[in-house]
């Protein structure tokens, strides 16, 4: 599975002109074509790996968003394009599945996704 993480709340999303989604100038929205390529060369590297052998299970893309980034363009972006299934969640949820991923995690900015994938068993980690 791709964990993806894809913001980091301060301010309330809607608010843009308070900073960016991140509430900070300097924590701009990463673009969606950080997220999608990162996502494509995991996938790939899935279906290298599997090549060959039986696989009861398909790799999942899951976006973990806090309920305020849940419709973000980046979010909405990654549910259209990879079929992504959203994990919406508070800080606690959204840190339990980032820890939780055993396979790949792509983070945004912030220290908050960088601290759960840290602490968690991902094989690969993407900042």
């Amino acid at each position: 599975a791709v964990h993806i993480r894809v913001c980091e709340v301060n301010a309330p999303f809607g608010d843009r002109k308070k900073g960016g989604l991140h509430g900070h100038s300097y924590w701009p929205p990463l673009p969606v074509k950080y997220y999608t390529d990162l996502v494509e060369h995991e996938l790939g590297s899935y279906a290298s790996s599997s090549q060959g052998h039986a696989s009861s299970t398909s790799p999942v893309v899951m976006v973990v968003a806090h309920p305020e980034c849940m419709e973000s363009p980046e979010a909405t972006a990654l549910v259209d394009r990879f079929g992504a299934t959203m994990h919406v969640g508070h800080a606690a949820d959204a840190f339990y599945a980032i820890r939780s991923a055993t396979h790949a995690v792509v983070l945004s900015c912030g220290t908050f996704g960088w601290l759960a994938a840290w602490l968690g068993k991902a094989t690969t980690v993407h900042m």
